[in-house]
């Protein structure tokens, strides 16, 4: 007979390695080692990502659940900023609030448009010497930013990778 402690344990250790696989599996599918030459050089998540991004914002903007992979090839660098909700509306609900945030004009983005990249509504910027591009998938918001010539290139790429 199993005692009440260890079978207590076993379920604690099995529930703990199941979600620290599914979060590892969560990260591999939305921020990779590499994205075409692009090498993954740093990952943030958690509180230290979403402090990045509150301050970029200069408030607080971001759910709980936040990740950034940033990238560096030899034309600069890529970053991918992730922020997870817990339903698939409230990502395309936040996604619709920032690009009316954005349109008003009070930052330094320009030239925002809906554009259809590999059959997916993607909103599009540009500023700060990089395309930026703001699409969700699944429970997630996602703004992938990227040298300007490689634009179209990664974002392709990357919508084909996440599929």
């Amino acid at each position: 007979m199993i005692e009440p402690t260890s079978y207590l344990r076993f379920i604690l250790i099995f529930t703990t390695l199941f979600f620290w696989l599914l979060n590892c599996s969560s990260e591999n599918r939305y921020l990779p080692e590499k994205l075409l030459d692009y090498k993954r050089i740093n990952l943030l998540r958690g509180k230290e990502a979403k402090d990045v991004v509150d301050h970029m914002h200069l408030k607080e903007v971001t759910p709980e659940i936040n990740r950034i992979g940033i990238y560096q090839n030899v034309s600069g660098p890529l970053t991918i900023y992730i922020s997870e909700y817990t339903r698939e509306n409230t990502a395309k609900s936040e996604m619709r609030k920032m690009a009316s945030k954005i349109s008003d004009g009070n930052n330094p983005f320009v030239g925002g448009e809906t554009v259809l990249i590999n059959g997916k509504q993607v909103l599009r910027y540009f500023g700060m010497g990089q395309t930026h591009f703001i699409f969700t998938d699944r429970e997630n918001m996602l703004w992938l930013s990227v040298n300007t010539v490689r634009g179209k290139a990664i974002i392709e790429h990357y919508l084909n990778f996440i599929k």
